[in-house]
């Protein structure tokens, strides 16, 4: 179970606009607490796909993944969870998103 507030929705949206017509993508800054995972803030990472890619895929590059985990430390926080946008598309898992998420 996740728990994020209608604030961080609205940062993931906006930066879905900001990022439009390319996927965005970011971290989930938070805390784990008695089997849930606790949204406390977002971290937004630059796409790093290819230019021709970008509409439908998305890039996190190590070093910015360690920048993030990096951040999260700093605050007695941790990397709970990802998010992505799929513009023009519908709000749900594609078949390539589940797979690689899903094992």
């Amino acid at each position: 179970m996740i728990e994020i507030a209608d604030e961080h929705l609205r940062e993931i949206r906006a930066h879905g606009e900001r990022d439009y017509p390319f996927e965005c993508c970011g971290l989930l800054i938070g805390r784990f607490e008695n089997g849930r995972k606790v949204v406390s803030e977002t971290y937004a990472i630059s796409n790093a796909r290819e230019e021709a890619a970008k509409r439908n895929r998305f890039l996190i590059r190590p070093e910015e993944l360690v920048r993030g985990e990096r951040y999260a430390r700093e605050k007695s926080l941790d990397v709970v969870g990802f998010y992505h946008s799929h513009p023009d598309d519908r709000a749900v898992h594609r078949r390539r998103g589940r797979e690689r998420t899903c094992g």
